[in-house]
């Protein structure tokens, strides 16, 4: 799939594999902090949530999601995607229809294990088999700030069927963070990631981190079309419905 990555190289501000690219500093790392405090208790999961380019620019748009998220988690969203819009190769500002987006909270693990798949349209794929994948995606890191150990992203930088990197199945991560050819991203608050939409990657295990202080990420994914799970709107559930699945977490 073609997403612009040769002006993806050039906008890049450090240089990377060509199909990844990694942009420190993307946000301060403290104030990600207060965004930080709320999703490492308050999960949003994937497939729920899709958001318009043209309802990101909306003023309502700010109120539909605080019927879902915390205040601070609305500015940090809407703010957060219209920056990754910008920062996106010019063909896919051009052809985005709109970002599907979610977090992941990921606590110490002992199985040494990646679970490696491709990001695409999930309903389409356990429906009909097709695999659909975004034009873009993006992983941007919020903490914790210090005391992790682990939890790096693991990009395949290859098309090849190939056994070792077969997607949708868990696999050794030692053996495949040093099989070629990889990119390895290091967790580092306040960086983003971003990525060919087609590629297998996976998150490393966290093999330690503070009491309390769980690894947490942002995912936003770029699409030219909306993906099935949410045909309208900004959700598939109703607020009360979310509220019910997404209680806080201690």
């Amino acid at each position: 799939m073609d997403v612009g990555l040769t002006h993806l190289d050039r906008r890049a501000d450090q240089a990377g594999t060509g199909l990844v690219q990694e942009r420190d500093g993307f946000w301060r790392a403290q104030d990600l902090a207060p965004i930080y405090a709320i999703l490492k208790r308050v999960e949003i999961p994937s497939s729920l949530f899709y958001l318009s380019c043209r309802a990101l620019q909306a003023p309502q748009t700010a109120s539909l999601l605080g019927e879902y998220l915390p205040d601070a988690v609305v500015a940090f969203v809407v703010t957060h995607l219209r920056r990754v819009l910008r920062a996106a190769p010019d063909d896919v500002q051009r052809r985005c229809h709109g970002f599907e987006l979610w977090t992941t909270r990921a606590q110490r693990s002992e199985t040494g294990q990646i679970y490696l798949h491709i990001d695409c349209d999930e309903k389409l794929r356990t429906t009909t088999g097709t695999v659909r994948t975004p034009m873009l995606g993006s992983v941007m890191y919020l903490g914790p700030r210090s005391g992790l150990i682990g939890g790096e992203t693991l990009f395949v930088i290859d098309d090849r069927a190939d056994e070792r990197f077969a997607p949708y199945k868990f696999h050794d991560w030692k053996v495949l963070a040093g099989a070629d050819p990889v990119c390895v991203v290091k967790h580092d608050t306040g960086k983003l990631a971003l990525f060919a939409g087609h590629l297998r990657h996976g998150q490393g295990p966290v093999i330690d981190h503070s009491e309390g202080e769980p690894r947490v990420a942002f995912l936003a994914n770029l699409w030219d079309a909306r993906i099935d799970d949410v045909p309208e709107g900004i959700c598939a559930l109703s607020p009360e419905e979310f509220r019910r699945r997404a209680q806080p977490q201690d």
